[in-house]
């Protein structure tokens, strides 16, 4: 008899065997007779309950109208409802059609739905996978594969034979120009904005976070790549199951940077498998192992293959490969020269030891190694199918990943107690160098009747604002680069780029500003000035927005910098030609002809520290405090005979400087470029990146 629940019947039996289009992954696990009104979820109060974290509480609602028609009904739900592989908010239904939610699958049949649940037994092929080259000679060459449910498969050969890009390939994140491939039956290219949860990729880049522990990192990481309903507790519920599954639960309170190598390569494992992966694909994980650590990785590896995954693994170390359950042996230019068991691979080669076959490979690349053309249907270029969105759904909100991405960002500069100390002391320490080095009193006019003739009030607000430039580029410039395989990563499971790059704005942003507060307050302490604000009534204060505002839009060029050239390194070898263009541009305030020449004073607009000083000098009517400069300076030179000119010059009053004009128009205007420079810079930083989304 079958089970009753609200709405719903529920049966064990299997089902008919009708011909079938589409083909379910996963095991069958029972037949639901929906009523006029079922709920699907993850909560027990549905009448369809789904124990998988990547499914909401309340995920998505079938209606059956008098007629018998099913309509689905997506309810807001994170990963999404999908239909025959493509997500819809709303979806009529007819028979033999695949609703996919989560892990779990349910096929369309006279009304009713058999439920499938992908428990990672299922079978993987690939077929005539090609990829051109950029000089005609294909990275991959006709390559296909075909695993059994739950196999571990190795694929080796020689550098240059394409594995990475085989791997790549076969993950779905770089699809090949043609080729299919399959994934329990199904077109993994076609159907793979569904099926992408289903697929683990550890790339031979760590991913993860060398200052948080192995705990912090992957709760942070169960924050992007889980629902935002997912509570803590179930995050680290799940966390403890997978780093038990791997041997590492005794290590959560280590840095990420103190464990082992082999227990970096664990970690790494451990975040893709929070998802539950059905496949999990890994490119050189043994890569600066010692070969004990190799060994036990492989172990692992097989373990993780008998418990129910199919793995794929590019290695380079060939003593473990009897591990495997099989071995693809790509020659020079993805040519596949061997697709077997390992025992067979020395055999098809005449050798007894594959190091030496890696050197047949290399040394004779004009040779024919293809082995020979097994059948397999025609295959097609990817194009013609259709095309799925390469950039995942959300897991949460974006508000939600900003707030993650936040956190996990002050974690990691906090854990780098180094770093952090470095942070905290600069601007202290540069605001006592100023101090003791520039001249006092140059922010305040003198006191009445003294006249001061030179004034260095200029030079005092040049060296700030560098200052505050120097800090802000210096705070930014390598923190992109040196996240790059996170984010690759993280954006492929569904990261916001736009999260991600104003979480570093307002981590970054708030610190800057921190340093240009204490930068002021102390560089300035001797300046008796500036003594009447143009606008918010507080002259320190109006000094301290326009610096501070100087040094985030400096930051925020800082990260595009850094988005733009790829390694921390470049990007630090670009700081120091940024910040001597900085001082060029923004050198008018002590050296009036450059400012004055044709290019630069068009270019100098665009400069942040230009404006930065334009707005302090507003601040502390600049103009004012050195009109003796000005006019001196327009005389340059005075007959020594004749110093009526000289007196004349003194004298006679000449316009103030407009750029410096102590008023708040001059003040706003520079401000307002402040923040236009900044939110450019952000969002030229967001686009800049989305060269790392999948496939590209």
């Amino acid at each position: 008899m079958p089970a009753q629940a609200d709405g719903i019947d529920v049966t064990d039996h299997p089902p008919s065997e009708p011909a079938l289009a589409r083909t379910p992954v996963g095991g069958l696990t029972g037949t639901f007779i929906s009523r006029q009104h079922t709920r699907i979820g993850r909560e027990v109060d549905n009448d369809v309950v789904i124990e998988d974290l990547l499914v909401s509480r309340h995920h998505a609602e079938l209606h059956r109208n008098p007629a018998g028609q099913l309509t689905l009904v997506d309810v807001g739900s994170r990963n999404g409802t999908f239909v025959n592989g493509r997500r819809v908010t709303e979806a009529s239904l007819d028979d033999n059609d695949l609703v996919a939610i989560g892990h779990t699958t349910f096929r369309v049949v006279a009304g009713m739905l058999e439920q499938y649940v992908d428990t990672g037994e299922v079978s993987f092929e690939a077929v005539g996978l090609t990829v051109p080259g950029p000089h005609g000679r294909p990275l991959l060459d006709d390559v296909s594969l075909s695993l059994d449910a739950c196999s571990l498969c190795a694929v080796v050969g020689p550098s240059g034979s394409g594995k990475s890009t085989l791997l790549a390939a076969l993950a779905g994140l770089r699809p090949a120009a043609t080729g299919e491939v399959r994934y329990g039956g199904r077109d993994l290219y076609r159907d793979y904005e569904e099926l992408r949860n289903r697929i683990g990729f550890v790339p031979q880049d760590d991913i993860l976070h060398r200052e948080l522990t192995m705990l912090a990192a992957l709760e942070y990481a169960g924050r992007l790549r889980f629902p935002s309903e997912v509570t803590a507790s179930e995050r680290a519920s799940r966390v403890a199951e997978v780093t038990a599954e791997l041997g590492i639960a005794h290590r959560g309170d280590v840095p990420i940077g103190d464990l082992s190598g082999g227990e970096r390569k664990r970690t790494s494992v451990a975040l893709e498998l929070l998802t539950t992966p059905s496949l999990l694909f890994l490119d050189e994980p043994a890569s600066g192992l010692d070969p004990g650590l190799t060994r036990v990785l492989m172990r692992l590896l097989r373990q993780l293959a008998d418990g129910g995954r199919t793995i794929i693994v590019v290695t380079h170390e060939l003593e473990n490969l009897h591990l495997c359950d099989r071995v693809l042996v790509l020659a020079p230019g993805g040519v596949p020269a061997y697709s077997g068991p390992p025992a067979g691979a020395a055999v098809r080669f005449g050798r007894d030891d594959l190091t030496d076959v890696f050197g047949d490979l290399s040394s004779r690349p004009e040779e024919d190694w293809r082995e020979p053309a097994t059948q397999h249907p025609p295959v097609h270029p990817t194009a013609d199918r259709p095309a799925s969105s390469s950039t995942p759904p959300r897991q949460q909100g974006w508000w939600s990943q900003l707030r993650t991405l936040s956190a996990r960002y002050l974690a990691v500069l906090a854990a780098d107690r180094r770093n952090a100390a470095v942070l905290a002391l600069q601007a202290p320490v540069l605001g006592v160098l100023m101090l003791v080095a520039l001249p006092a009193g140059e922010l305040a006019p003198p006191d009445p009747p003294e006249v001061r003739l030179v004034s260095t009030a200029g030079l005092v607000l040049f060296v700030l604002l560098l200052g505050a430039t120097w800090m802000g580029a210096n705070n930014a410039v390598r923190e992109i680069a040196r996240e790059l395989p996170v984010l690759r990563r993280e954006r492929s499971v569904g990261l916001s780029l736009s999260a991600y790059v104003t979480s570093k704005v307002l981590v970054l942003g708030t610190l800057t500003v921190v340093q240009a507060v204490v930068l002021v307050a102390v560089a300035t302490a001797r300046q008796g000035g500036p003594t009447e604000a143009v606008l918010l009534g507080w002259s320190t204060g109006e000094l301290m927005v326009a610096v501070a505002l100087a040094g985030v839009a400096s930051m925020t060029l800082a990260l595009l910098v850094s988005a733009l050239a790829g390694t921390a390194e470049r990007a630090t070898g670009i700081l120091p030609m940024l910040l001597i263009l900085q001082l060029v541009l923004s050198a008018g305030v002590v050296l009036p002809e450059i400012a004055d020449r044709p290019v630069l004073r068009e270019v100098s607009y665009l400069s942040s520290a230009q404006w930065g000083v334009a707005a302090a000098a507003s601040t502390v009517d600049l103009g004012e405090l050195q009109v003796f400069d000005e006019r001196l300076r327009d005389l340059r030179s005075v007959d020594a005979s004749d110093p009526l000119p000289a007196v004349d010059a003194l004298t006679t009053a000449s316009p103030t400087e407009g750029r410096f004009a102590h008023d708040p128009s001059t003040w706003l205007t520079a401000i307002g470029m402040l923040v236009l420079l900044s939110l450019t810079a952000t969002v030229a930083t967001t686009l800049a990146l989305r060269r790392y989304d999948p496939g590209r």
